[in-house]
């Protein structure tokens, strides 16, 4: 079976890198379809072992008030659809017309390349894929969404806009999806819920942030996250990726902050320090990936926050995986992973962050994703005085480093949009994955 799947992951990377077609696949598809039934054939007890999922078994992760909505893109040039699923209802089908793999690639590249093509993509999500949903689900706000693809690339939380449609167009003014339902961007229906009885983790909440120098605002990270979170413990000094992952082990809820890369292999990763030279041997990675975590031992968890650039993103390796480290964290039992889609400005990432530990110290019981929803939409429509006003509040609950709060009100104050923060790539950038 190992050997077939092996065999058969291989397949896909090279009709990912075009050097052999999709349906030269077949034959390691059809022999670990094969492996698997020689598996279930020699232990009853594997009777069900690599079978696909039950509709019941998705259908049974749905509340009565939601919606689970798995979006597929069309192949190549070819209409998409959305497939809807209700605790109570038959799967509907809903065409999508202009969803296509060759217009998802596209804009996933716009997005990769330039933040300044964000206001364009959110409005292509929301004319394209948001718009038909919202009038398919009419008062339907709870939505779980399955991307597959490399829609998962893709800020589906930041569909809309508030620029006109052009002349003769007869649709309604385009708005934020922000504004109607709230989002849950899972890898999959059965990522939901803890049926396998894992044990709670039943330590400490963990923040920790690297020493990345040219990050001003991670001191002020330091003091909101463990200000904040009750009874949170500071990870310092020269941290690895094994110093976090130890930490992590019976951690229920974390904050980590700092640098963040992402590969279009493995997806986004966490820096904590810089690449060192082992005595004698190989350079000793910084790199905290999605293999990495892993490593974890399944626990009963709540919330992490990923506050670092694009670390939310995932790899392209291969078209029906979603690798990277929300789907990661997920897999070691957090309910949800709040992190960034793009590049995100270090005093926006600070405010992002402090608004969603307000509000969830405000509301413990509230959902992580609702939470954060609400976070944008008050970034979105905040103006400089509401900044302000925010920040004298912030400094009775929590001691800030003085010039960092000095920068922030230079900022607001010389800023000459009403609404500063009103742009997409600094309201939208964290997304949440999970509950």
């Amino acid at each position: 079976y190992l050997a077939a799947a092996a065999r058969y992951e291989s397949a896909q990377e090279r009709a990912v890198e075009a050097i052999t077609s999709y349906a030269a696949a077949a034959p390691a598809v059809m022999a670990l379809a094969d492996a698997v039934e020689q598996v279930r054939a020699a232990n009853p007890s594997l009777v069900e072992f690599g079978g696909r999922p039950l509709l019941a078994n998705l259908t049974s992760r749905i509340t009565s008030d939601s919606a689970g909505i798995y979006l597929l893109p069309g192949a190549e040039t070819h209409d998409g659809a959305a497939v809807i699923l209700r605790s109570s209802e038959p799967p509907k089908h809903l065409p999508l017309p202009g969803f296509s793999r060759g217009a998802v690639g596209k804009k996933v590249v716009e997005l990769l390349g330039d933040t300044g093509c964000t206001r364009g993509v959110c409005e292509w999500l929301w004319d394209t894929v948001t718009e038909p949903l919202l009038k398919e689900l009419s008062g339907t706000t709870d939505w779980v969404v399955v991307p597959t693809g490399h829609v998962g690339m893709l800020p589906l939380h930041a569909a809309g806009s508030h620029s006109p449609r052009i002349a003769g167009d007869s649709r309604t003014s385009r708005g934020w999806i922000d504004d109607h339902v709230t989002i849950h961007v899972v890898p999959s229906l059965l990522s939901l819920g803890n049926e396998i009885g894992a044990p709670p983790a039943s330590g400490t909440p963990l923040v920790a942030v690297s020493e990345a120098t040219d990050l001003r605002f991670l001191d002020a990270d330091r003091a909101i996250a463990t200000g904040l979170i009750p009874g949170a413990r500071l990870l310092e000094g020269d941290i690895s990726p094994d110093t976090v992952l130890r930490a992590l082990v019976d951690t229920p809820t974390a904050v980590l902050s700092g640098h963040a890369s992402h590969s279009l292999v493995e997806g986004g990763g966490l820096a904590f320090g810089q690449d060192l030279p082992e005595t004698g041997g190989e350079p000793v990675s910084r790199w905290l990936t999605a293999e990495a975590i892993e490593r974890l031992p399944l626990r009963d968890r709540n919330l992490i926050v990923l506050s670092s650039c694009s670390s939310a993103q995932i790899a392209i390796d291969l078209p029906d995986e979603s690798i990277g480290l929300p789907a990661a964290f997920l897999g070691a039992g957090f309910t949800s992973a709040i992190a960034t889609v793009w590049p995100v400005r270090d005093p926006v990432a600070f405010v992002t962050l402090a608004r969603l530990l307000q509000q969830r110290a405000a509301r413990p019981q509230q959902p992580p994703s609702e939470a954060l929803r609400q976070t944008r939409r008050w970034l979105r429509t905040a103006t400089r005085d509401d900044l302000q006003i925010w920040l004298d509040a912030l400094e009775f609950d929590v001691q800030l480093p003085a010039e960092l709060v000095e920068l922030l009100r230079r900022w607001w104050a010389d800023c000459p949009d009403l609404h500063p923060l009103a742009y997409p790539r600094d309201w939208a950038a964290f997304s949440c994955t999970g509950l």
